[in-house]
């Protein structure tokens, strides 16, 4: 846990603008929550989830090109829907129509607080780097979860950028004038603008809209757990990993500059070196031109 706990009027808050959010993104208003319910099913089988994605076309078309991709080794292979989701994965194709929904949800933030498009790159970047990282390192089930949880991980800051936009503005004054370094350096500011640090505030929407626990733990653990840098889960050691690959390689945030970021190994670095153009063509497949 971090060392701080959120006010519950202010996470109670978080939440819902967040369901909002995501609705819009998918153009269906509240529709956008209630389709990501319904993919979080255990019972759902490929069938039911196609039918459920078929539904909104512009989305049925996003899933179709992701999967098509290169990133998935398929290009060219799935020919429908439900193909897709029985090649894929659910897991993936819940990473998927997240991946589809996050453009809309960084552009959301008030202009001049967040660069919606970079947020975006980072993120995808971010997510791919910790599939890369995670498949030969994690088992599994907690691998299939990497991606959905690099989308995620900055969630925190496309919601402080559009529904706490004064708070957001002060907290980048405060860096520019006094920059910070180091990890409880910036969680102190954070805090003090905020009321939690951007990792817990991605953390506590993961939650709320349901998503397996490992997710919700990696991306509060994303810049390390507490001032001690202990206890990290090993999809959070992951996740920390890839957000400093894809901030060395591609972009780090402005709003992120302060941040702590490891060091790769020579064989971690082996797992993201087509990071760059993985990212450039999911991020065309999921918006195209």
């Amino acid at each position: 846990m971090s060392d701080h706990s959120p006010p519950a009027g202010l996470a109670a808050r978080i939440a819902a603008d967040a369901d909002r959010a995501f609705g819009r993104s998918l153009g269906q208003a509240s529709a956008g929550a209630e389709l990501w319910s319904a993919l979080q099913r255990e019972d759902i089988d490929a069938a039911a989830a196609a039918r459920l994605i078929g539904g909104t076309p512009v989305l049925a078309a996003t899933v179709m090109r992701v999967a098509n991709s290169a990133l998935f080794g398929r290009r060219g292979q799935v020919g429908s829907l439900q193909r897709a989701v029985t090649t894929l994965g659910l897991d993936a194709i819940r990473g998927v129509v997240l991946a589809a929904s996050l453009r809309h949800v960084g552009r959301q933030a008030v202009p001049g607080l967040l660069d919606g498009d970079e947020w975006l790159q980072h993120s995808v970047a971010t997510a791919i780097a910790a599939r890369r990282l995670a498949e030969a390192r994690l088992p599994p089930p907690e691998a299939e979860l990497a991606f959905i949880a690099g989308l995620l991980h900055d969630l925190g800051w496309a919601v402080f950028a559009s529904t706490q936009p004064e708070a957001m503005r002060a907290c980048l004054a405060e860096l520019a004038v006094s920059p910070v370094r180091g990890d409880p350096g910036c969680r102190a500011v954070e805090h003090r603008h905020f009321g939690l640090t951007h990792a817990d505030c991605g953390a506590l929407v993961a939650d709320h809209w349901g998503l397996p626990v490992a997710i919700g733990a990696a991306i509060r653990e994303h810049h390390g757990r507490n001032a001690a840098d202990e206890g990290i889960s090993p999809l959070g050691a992951i996740l920390r990993l890839a957000d400093a690959a894809a901030s060395d390689r591609i972009m780090p945030l402005a709003c992120e500059a302060g941040w702590d970021r490891p060091a790769l190994s020579a064989d971690q670095a082996e797992s993201v070196t087509d990071l760059a153009s993985e990212t450039a063509g999911l991020l065309e497949a999921l918006h195209p031109g």
